[in-house]
């Protein structure tokens, strides 16, 4: 990944574990200002669970509003914390100093920010996944790589397909075994998507293929900021002379 960033100095200044309830929640970064200095927070950044915020239901603990960026357009960083740092999304222990990004094209953009707090199994992160509707620059595509061969073993990409808000690419896998991938930006780790969203210090997706020989359909969906893999069922060619039995 060509692009080092090193994040407002006092945005991981306090990593520590807090209790649960620790909000309100802030989309912070040095895209907003409002009434303080960049990173800081007051009501034009805050996120609301109260199900009239882009959020979902009321109290479904999902996080969410439209941020009027205040600065000057271009590339810039975000976390989604509390007011002292105790609870922040997203987060790389190994290197807490980095960010999420963000692109934005015009001063007084609106940008939409999610969060969800709830567990949500066979998906990666399971919890505390982070969203953002400018962490593509516009017109740019995703494609896939990974470490196994399939995936071009962090050389050759894999293209993906946008449907409904989803990026996914069906691959064969020759062996079963655990598999590492992350999607990014066409042609550039510029924009890399992975656990910690699209992070250039983030952690890989992970994956343990069970079956040998077979399909699975690897998908990121824009919407929340997961990712999972799942296997393709084989479709089964059916005669006319079964089906029209069938229909006797």
């Amino acid at each position: 990944m060509s692009r080092t960033r090193v994040c407002y100095a006092a945005a991981c200044a306090l990593l520590v574990a807090a209790p649960a309830g620790a909000q309100p929640y802030y989309a912070r970064g040095d895209y907003y200002a409002g009434t303080g200095a960049v990173w800081s927070y007051d009501a034009g950044n805050q996120l609301y669970d109260d199900g009239q915020h882009g959020d979902g239901l009321a109290g479904d603990g999902i996080y969410a509003a439209t941020v009027v960026s205040d600065q000057a357009p271009g590339y810039h960083q975000f976390k989604i914390g509390n007011a002292d740092w105790s609870e922040l999304w997203p987060h790389n222990p190994e290197y807490s100093l980095a960010n999420a990004q963000l692109s934005i094209s015009t001063t007084g953009e609106a940008v939409f920010f999610r969060l969800d707090t709830n567990p949500r199994p066979g998906w990666e992160p399971e919890t505390g996944a982070v969203v953002c509707d400018h962490g593509l620059p516009a017109g740019v595509s995703l494609e896939i790589m990974g470490d196994a061969p399939e995936l071009g073993s962090w050389n050759t990409p894999v293209p993906a397909t946008l449907q409904d808000g989803v990026w996914s690419a069906t691959v064969v896998f020759v062996n079963p075994g655990p598999i590492e991938y992350k999607f990014r930006s066409a042609g550039s780790w510029d924009w890399p998507f992975g656990v910690h969203y699209n992070m250039l210090r983030g952690d890989n997706f992970q994956f343990a293929v069970p079956q040998g020989g077979a399909a699975y359909r690897i998908e990121f969906d824009t919407r929340d900021g997961r990712s999972t893999v799942e296997y393709v069922t084989p479709a089964v060619r059916t005669t006319w002379g079964a089906l029209k039995r069938g229909l006797d």
